[in-house]
């Protein structure tokens, strides 16, 4: 079995889709990336824990998930792309991404300074996380509510 029926199966067993049971998988699920399928499958059960009444926005969150890891690692892979934006991109999605997220929280990126991060948590709350660049790689600090975003601007 390839990878990609066996991602298809995946999808199918998540979904409640049986065999022969007359329920056709939409189009572009076939013709999308594995990968893009994957996360956006890890995506929507992580959806569905944030949003539990809201069919809506578990759909988007899951979208957005996918779009932006798979975005990530195309520009990770190019070359003549590899910059220290998408290397701090990529140290902040690894430290506060995923369903738990570093220090205790999960963010989502916002704005980029040269000295810190601004994200949104899962509450709605604005966040700054301070960030130096060593030879090692990238630190961060503690994430710190602000009231304002136009306060740290």
């Amino acid at each position: 079995m390839s990878e990609t029926d066996r991602a298809q199966a995946d999808m199918d067993r998540l979904f409640g889709v049986k065999a022969g049971s007359g329920v056709e998988r939409p189009a572009q699920l076939d013709s999308a990336k594995p990968e893009r399928n994957a996360t956006y499958s890890r995506a929507l059960l992580e959806a569905r824990s944030l949003f539990p009444n809201d069919e809506t926005a578990q759909n988007r969150f899951a979208e957005r998930s996918a779009d932006r890891a798979l975005q990530m690692s195309a520009a990770a892979k190019s070359p003549a792309r590899r910059s220290e934006k998408i290397l701090l991109d990529e140290a902040f999605l690894d430290v506060f991404g995923g369903i738990t997220g570093g220090a205790g929280m999960r963010l989502t990126t916002v704005e980029t300074h040269p000295d810190r991060v601004i994200g949104r948590g899962v509450d709605g709350k604005l966040y700054q996380v301070p960030y130096a660049t060593e030879i090692d790689g990238i630190t961060f600090g503690s994430p710190q509510l602000i009231e304002n975003l136009a306060d740290v601007q």
